[in-house]
């Protein structure tokens, strides 16, 4: 029997995810500031990976919120750094629970590169998000239905220059469809995709000034005078709060980064390069280790595309574009995910 929530929870939510970013700070302290609608909460999933800035960041976005009445709460799913390396020698979390698979760069053994697929954005992010929302927000049990009457309106800090970054409230899930009979009678069955929408979330991206529904229909929301830029989220930081830095969120060691962003690390926080560097060489050791015990015929982990330890990769020239961190939306193998 689906649980039924008391009346006065039968209500529409307003939830910011919050990376701790330029975009989501921006989105969060306009709300402060009167010039968005206040959230019943705002969510910060924490990856234990995050540089200092971004912790300190959020420090201070905590006590606007504060000010402002805006609940802010940290949630973590677990040590990122921890578990990917333990996930590179034996498949899996120290727990067991998890598949902490980084977006590592592959040498093949035949000398080719590969990549392997991104789950900790989905992971260590947004089902910290959604596990908040069904279990603390809204008091369910696990794997109830979310009773009908409730919406969660999902706030996030996409700018116009990554507006295809914006995601609809759903999934598309694969299945198979029979399409005919060959010449012999036997059914062709293909496999094709079919949307799956989430009817109690609307995605809100307050920066585009548009409202994406789960029917995959998108409506305008005059929310700021027009829609903005990661640039404009800047300047109006700057003028908001002269003197205050506010950084981009993304793992130490994310490997969805440029040039110009290893070298600004290794140059201005030698602390966090130095654990950049660490975590690439923990992967590969896990990884041997792992292969010694499963025999997997797999290629070595590197978090730079060159292909070497980070420590010999030349940095000379703009070589990748800008990265992505680890925020709380996921657009793609090679996108970004900061928030």
């Amino acid at each position: 029997m689906r649980k039924r929530l008391p009346s006065f929870l039968l209500r529409t939510y307003e939830v910011l995810n919050l990376g701790a970013g330029v975009q989501s700070s921006r989105v969060l302290l306009g709300a402060c500031k009167g010039e968005l609608p206040k959230f019943d909460v705002a969510i910060f999933a924490d990856t234990k990976a995050e540089p200092a800035a971004v912790y300190e960041n959020l420090v201070f976005l905590q006590s606007q919120a504060d000010e402002a009445g805006i609940p802010l709460v940290v949630r973590s799913r677990g040590d990122l750094r921890a578990d990917a390396i333990e996930f590179r020698r034996s498949g899996k979390s120290a727990d067991g629970k998890r598949h902490a698979s980084v977006p590592v760069f592959i040498r093949n053994h035949d000398g080719t590169r590969g990549r392997v697929n991104r789950q900790c954005t989905a992971k260590y992010k947004i089902e910290v998000v959604e596990k908040f929302i069904r279990r603390e927000l809204l008091g369910l049990p696990a794997r109830s239905r979310i009773p009908k009457g409730v919406i969660v309106r999902q706030w996030f800090g996409i700018s116009d220059d990554e507006a295809t970054r914006a995601v609809f409230p759903g999934t598309f899930r694969e299945r198979e469809a029979m399409i005919g009979t060959d010449l012999l009678g036997a059914p062709v069955v293909v496999k094709c995709k079919k949307w799956h929408p989430t009817p109690w979330k609307i995605h809100v991206y307050p920066l585009l000034n548009e409202t994406w529904h789960p029917d995959r229909t998108i409506r305008e929301a005059k929310y700021l005078p027009r829609r903005e830029q990661r640039a404009d989220c800047g300047r109006w930081l700057a003028a908001t709060f002269p003197g205050r830095f506010f950084p981009r969120s993304a793992c130490k060691w994310c490997p969805l980064r440029s040039n110009a962003e290893w070298r600004e690390m290794r140059d201005h926080r030698p602390d966090e390069w130095a654990d950049a560097c660490d975590f690439d060489d923990a992967q590969r050791a896990a990884d041997r280790e792992g292969q010694k015990r499963r025999k997997f015929s797999v290629g070595l982990p590197y978090i730079h595309r060159q292909l070497v330890p980070l420590r010999e990769a030349d940095l000379g020239g703009e070589g990748e574009r800008q990265g992505g961190g680890c925020g709380t939306l996921f657009d793609g193998q090679d996108g970004m995910c900061d928030v």
